[in-house]
């Protein structure tokens, strides 16, 4: 089965959280931003027609077919991410329908790098345990900490996702972020049960 992580919405359309970005981008010229699980590249080019320098960086798209000159696209894996952007410092991370993929304590560990690498802002989101996505995930019970599980292959073929997930409740989220050391502005659930954050240094 081929590896999917998930559909790539930003390609199609702009959610409440990535016009919270284009926002912050558009009041803050030329900030430079890390776009961590950028897919083909839809948020990032609307940040960068925004006026940020954007490092798009995703495990599968090799030759986006949304192209800016202001957006870099660096193929590679997000837990390698130090090795991928030299050690680089941005002004905020974005980072939409990803982090699920990394089992808790990878997770923990990339959002502590990006706290000492982000200068101002991230802009988060994970699938959460009681969206569609999680109805019948085969870790719901597990803690959060040892929770990583593939969907069942129904849902894998619903979802188009083949790969291991940590779906988490908002409470958890919260948490994971707080242990990594970000202050929390804002954090809410969507009518699709998406768990998103806009976090500061």
């Amino acid at each position: 089965m081929q590896n999917r992580y998930g559909v790539d919405v930003a390609a199609r359309r702009a959610d409440d959280l990535d016009k919270k970005m284009i926002a912050y981008v558009g009041a803050h010229n030329r900030c430079s931003v890390l776009d961590l699980g950028a897919g083909s590249g839809g948020q990032s080019v609307r940040m960068a027609e925004a006026g940020a320098q954007v490092t798009a960086v995703d495990i599968g798209i090799c030759e986006p077919f949304l192209k800016h000159e202001d957006v870099t696209f660096v193929l590679g894996d997000i837990r390698n991410i130090a090795f991928l952007t030299g050690d680089a410092v941005y002004d905020i991370c974005c980072f939409q329908r990803t982090l699920h993929y990394l089992a808790y304590d990878e997770a923990l560990a990339l959002l502590i790098y990006l706290k000492k690498h982000i200068t101002k802002k991230l802009f988060v989101s994970v699938t959460g345990i009681e969206s569609d996505i999680g109805l019948h995930y085969a870790h719901t019970h597990k803690p959060v900490t040892e929770r990583f599980s593939p969907l069942s292959q129904t849902d894998a073929e619903t979802f188009s996702i083949t790969q291991p997930v940590c779906l988490y409740t908002p409470e958890e989220f919260i948490m994971l972020l707080q242990a990594a050391g970000w202050e929390i502005e804002a954090c809410w659930v969507s009518a699709f049960g998406n768990i998103k954050a806009v976090c500061y240094v």
